[in-house]
């Protein structure tokens, strides 16, 4: 009777651990955000059921201005202060049916179900507001930061696939780049 005991408790812990397991799989550790990978999957899942029911679809893509000189001056801490509160602030920003990810560095994707062209935009308007509009500040010198973001929607007839959507938004965001950053530009 010990043992079963045992035995139960050891497999509850295993279920446990394989929960938090699979749970890292598609999360990202530092801003609590889903991950590239997991964007990935979700993405032609939600195109696939936009197309098929015929609504709309956003993709917002953002990247945080001069980040590598927020590293270089304040350190990694503070970078890394500063994604975590980014990560909060855009989750607090968005719907529970929103999907936002840490797509890799600085960078940041929003999938919009349900969401048109002006709708991305309004929403690519409020994360910005969110976002710009704080101090980011871990003990030492204010960290002020902008950010730059391309959006695109299913409504662009050469959107014809999931990843045309992905090219469109990546596309407006080297645009607002190039314009000098700390923007939003559409697609």
């Amino acid at each position: 009777e010990k043992t079963m005991r045992s035995l139960e408790e050891e497999k509850m812990q295993l279920e446990e651990a394989n929960k938090k397991l699979q749970a890292s799989s598609y999360q990202d550790y530092l801003t609590g955000l889903y991950n590239y990978y997991y964007f990935h999957e979700i993405l032609e899942t939600e195109y696939l059921k936009a197309t098929r029911h015929a609504s709309p679809l956003s993709r917002i893509m953002m990247d945080v201005d001069n980040f590598k000189n927020i590293n270089d001056t304040l350190g990694h801490p503070v970078g890394d202060l500063v994604l975590q509160e980014m990560g909060n602030r855009i989750r607090e920003t968005l719907r529970r049916s929103d999907i936002a990810c840490r797509y890799g560095g600085e960078e940041f994707v929003i999938l919009l179900p349900h969401t048109n062209y002006e709708g991305g935009l309004d929403v690519a308007k409020r994360v910005k507001e969110r976002i710009c509009g704080q101090v980011y500040q871990n003990g030492g010198t204010p960290c002020h930061i902008t950010v730059t973001l391309g959006a695109s929607s299913l409504e662009e007839p050469e959107v014809r696939e999931a990843e045309h959507l992905v090219r469109l938004a990546d596309e407006a965001l080297l645009d607002g780049k190039s314009r000098g950053k700390d923007c939003i530009v559409l697609a």
